[in-house]
């Protein structure tokens, strides 16, 4: 049934009023008569002039925030003319909205010319989020007039994947075997010195041979040997497999393993580089730097469990451009017979090869833990990730993978 209200209900309600009380005459129907016409007048004034000039921004405290952070949203309203409000409602639409702890406001200014509202926030998961306009009511007292106004501004916010403390990480290639030129000034030591030269005004003085230049001859700088960094590829899996497309609590696990293990290397200054095999291409060449770690988080922030095509053929495709000195950090969810075949592949073409299963936590299948041991009889280390503590799985190294994976 439709419900009639707003002005013309008022209207229509004080001309019978009027009628009436010309027609029947005394106090009680004249008294009538004026209450209507009173509040026909404060509808209307409410009509023309609620919300009339009102200034609305909606300020977010970031717009990149890593999973597991609160994101504070303000809403701030500003009356540029002083008719009073009875009430005040604001409301968030938008996709974000299920994310926070409250998407609606009530306020009640009265004469109070400006106002502010914050929400925040809950458990916003790793991706784009875009939140949507943000729509302003008010109204009467009684009901009959509710006026809106929409701030049609939206706002997108990333989430990256949450990136977990590693303090030690037991990698195969402990040796610098890669092919990029170390830029850690700890390579100035004094058994790295293989000569010295003379002194240029490139020179720091800190590199000065006293000894030498205190001969007579001008003075003289110390030649360092070229210490090579670490070269990792990281290789998400992101084959669905299951054909089920729903990022899963282990898949979740996945990538913030890689952004934290990409995040250990950068640290320390080694060469990263990444590759998923999802819908969206993600291929990054080896970097460095914290520009290079937001570039790869932000991909990470986005990649799916999505992929049409086992982890095999992208690894087949990138060995041919892979350099000998290399290693490559498989990170999957499943374990199976094509998967194995492509880690051994890259081991017999001298590529170093780890790999880190990761898994929520249920015991494995009879095929996973015989891929898993073979994998190990190879010669790939491998490494069982079963919960978020991240350091503790890798401060175990090897052995407490294998105990993870059989319970041996």
């Amino acid at each position: 049934m439709k419900r009639f209200q707003g002005v013309p209900v008022l209207i229509l309600l004080t001309a019978s009023a009027y009628a009436f009380a010309r027609f029947q005459g005394g106090h009680v129907p004249w008294f009538l008569f004026y209450v209507l016409l009173v509040m026909l007048v404060y509808a209307a004034l409410v009509r023309l002039f609620s919300l009339s000039g009102i200034e609305i921004i909606r300020h977010f405290s970031t717009d990149r925030i890593t999973q597991g952070e609160r994101l504070r949203i303000q809403v701030f309203y500003r009356l540029q003319r002083p008719f009073p409000l009875s009430w005040l409602l604001v409301r968030h639409h938008g996709g974000g909205t299920v994310y926070l702890d409250q998407d609606r406001h009530v306020d009640f200014p009265g004469w109070k010319r400006q106002g502010l509202f914050e929400s925040y926030s809950v458990r916003l998961p790793r991706g784009r989020h875009h939140f949507g306009e943000v729509e302003v009511s008010s109204g009467d007292l009684f009901g009959f007039v509710e006026k809106r106004i929409t701030l049609p501004e939206t706002k997108e916010v990333l989430v990256y994947p949450r990136i977990r403390p590693i303090r030690s990480w037991s990698t195969v290639n402990e040796r610098n075997t890669g092919q990029s030129l170390s830029t850690l000034h700890i390579a100035e030591d004094v058994a790295a010195v293989v000569g010295v030269r003379d002194y240029s005004n490139r020179d720091r003085l800190s590199r000065i041979h006293w000894k030498a230049s205190a001969r007579g001859r001008g003075l003289k700088v110390k030649e360092f040997e070229q210490r090579i960094t670490n070269d990792f590829l990281f290789v998400l899996d992101c084959w669905k497999g299951d054909g089920q497309t729903t990022a899963s609590v282990s898949f979740e696990r996945a990538v913030s393993l890689t952004a934290s293990l990409i995040h250990h290397a950068l640290e320390r200054r080694f060469s990263a580089g990444l590759l998923t095999t999802g819908q969206l291409p993600g291929q990054f060449p080896l970097g460095r730097g914290q520009e290079h770690l937001l570039r790869l988080c932000e991909h990470l922030a986005e990649v799916k469990k999505d992929g049409d095509r086992p982890l095999k053929e992208p690894i087949a495709q990138q060995t041919p451009y892979l350099s000998r000195g290399m290693t490559v950090v498989v990170i999957t969810t499943q374990l199976e017979e094509e998967l194995q075949q492509a880690i051994m592949y890259l081991s017999h073409v001298g590529i170093r090869v780890e790999c880190c299963w990761v898994s929520n936590g249920e015991p494995p299948t009879a095929v996973e833990t015989a891929c898993y041991a073979q994998l190990r009889r190879w010669g790939v280390r491998c490494v069982s990730v079963t919960h978020d503590d991240f350091d503790q799985i890798f401060r175990g190294g090897d052995f407490h993978g294998m105990d993870a994976a059989t319970g041996k």
